[in-house]
């Protein structure tokens, strides 16, 4: 007998109507977008949305810059929704190159702009619903606070944070420090990344314009992934420039090279215009508007897990044999095909409720035998899926006639999809 689940739900994932756009803004605090604002300011800003959205802001410090001052991190979803660990995150990271100094505020307006509209703005409420956002919007405070006071850094006088990270450090560039993380900012943005394992794109900000190259040393299907997410990007109004990784020269000792190869993760850079310098006040609410639609298109191709094509066929009284298609329906997949070459796993698990695992198999392809997994193994993995990708997944399964069988896929860069059916 087959038979078709009576359920399919992406877990953490709600399709809001378009409806809603026509409430009024969830807003609980003003901030003010016309100016710039300083290291104590900053933080103050931060505390404040925390304070008005405890459901869906939380702020941390990652430790103190060299210069004492707080490395701010805010962590963002709808914690209502399910631990915030266990979805798919972005990182985004602004205030890291000197250049950078209006990144902050953008960073900082897209959260103030998504918390105000996560009820009324369906990508806001799918982001904070399905997703995590990690946002440390001025990783180099000391750097902003001498621009504040008006002093120049000098090309000698400082570690430049971009050319700190260990991943094809130089120790000849300029900016280079002695070692790779010799500042306490570079080295507390690497440990809050390795320990946030959901982390399957890293945002940097940055200023001023490059010419796109193509990078071949990265296999072929990372550069489809960055290909397919950059052309679904909206029309730019020019004032900004979004790059993946193919068409970003490789940056020894960057925060995107450590990102890409020893994360796995997909870099993307978010470029202001070059050859004005720090933009005018007035420009930053235009800036902060368009640079939340790309954290918003960037966000939606964060890989999404959907199960489809179900059958249920009994074997024997007790013995039923389940198979589904498991489908990556987003441009990204979980980890770089970099990422895998180099050994690092992102691994979609099994769980099983309403009867006993007894054998598994998956299949990447109709021309593929379906290759045998251990069900000793607790949680069984099923392995990774590209962006786009489906794997064809079968199971038999010991169970009554009558239980309800509920099948949950699930990893920490994927998010998570379950289906139920009556063994019947």
């Amino acid at each position: 007998m087959i038979g078709l689940l009576l359920a399919l739900a992406a877990l953490g994932q709600d399709v809001a109507p378009a409806a809603r756009l026509n409430s009024a803004p969830d807003k609980r605090v003003e901030l003010d977008f016309q100016h710039y604002y300083d290291v104590p300011e900053l933080g103050s800003a931060l505390e404040k949305l925390a304070a008005a959205y405890p459901e869906f802001v939380a702020v941390e410090s990652l430790g103190r810059s060299a210069g004492g001052r707080e490395l701010w991190l805010a962590t963002v979803g709808e914690h209502a929704r399910g631990e915030l660990a266990a979805r798919p995150a972005i990182a985004l990271v602004s205030g890291l190159a000197d250049g950078d100094v209006v990144g902050t505020e953008m960073s900082l307006y897209a959260l103030y702009d998504l918390l105000q509209n996560h009820a009324r703005d369906p990508k806001a409420g799918e982001l904070f619903g399905r997703a995590t956002l990690y946002l440390v919007p001025c990783a180099d405070p000391d750097r902003r606070a001498e621009l504040f006071a008006g002093r120049a850094r000098s090309a000698t006088d400082a570690t430049h944070l971009e050319r700190d990270f260990p991943t094809a450090w130089d120790p000849f560039a300029d900016g280079a420090g002695p070692y790779p993380l010799s500042t306490p900012e570079t080295r507390a943005l690497v440990d809050a990344l390795l320990a946030r394992p959901n982390v399957a794109q890293v945002i940097a900000t940055a200023a001023g314009q490059l010419a796109p190259v193509v990078r071949a040393d990265l296999p072929a299907r990372d550069r489809t992934a960055f290909e397919r997410v950059l052309a679904a990007l909206p029309a730019s109004r020019g004032a900004l420039t979004v790059l993946g990784a193919d068409r970003r020269a490789r940056a020894r000792g960057s925060l995107g090279e450590f990102a890409l190869v020893e994360l796995g993760a997909f870099p993307f850079e978010v470029r202001t215009a070059a050859g004005e310098g720090v933009p005018p006040p007035s420009e930053i609410l235009d800036l902060g508007r368009e640079h939340t639609r790309v954290l918003l298109e960037l966000a939606n191709a964060l890989p999404r897990l959907t199960i489809e094509a179900v059958s249920l066929t009994r074997q024997k009284s007790d013995l039923w044999q389940a198979e589904f298609d498991l489908v990556n329906a987003s441009a990204l997949g979980g980890t770089t095909r970099l990422g895998r070459e180099r050994g690092l796993r992102d691994g979609i698990s099994l769980a099983l409720e309403g009867g006993k695992l007894l054998a598994l198999g998956t299949r990447a392809g109709v021309e593929l035998d379906f290759e045998p997994h251990s069900a000793m193994v607790e949680p069984p993995k099923l392995g990774s899926l590209d962006g786009g990708a489906r794997m064809r997944v079968r199971l038999m399964v010991q169970g009554q006639a009558g239980a309800t069988l509920v099948v949950r896929c699930a990893g920490v860069r994927y998010g998570a999809v379950e289906a139920r059916a009556t063994l019947e």
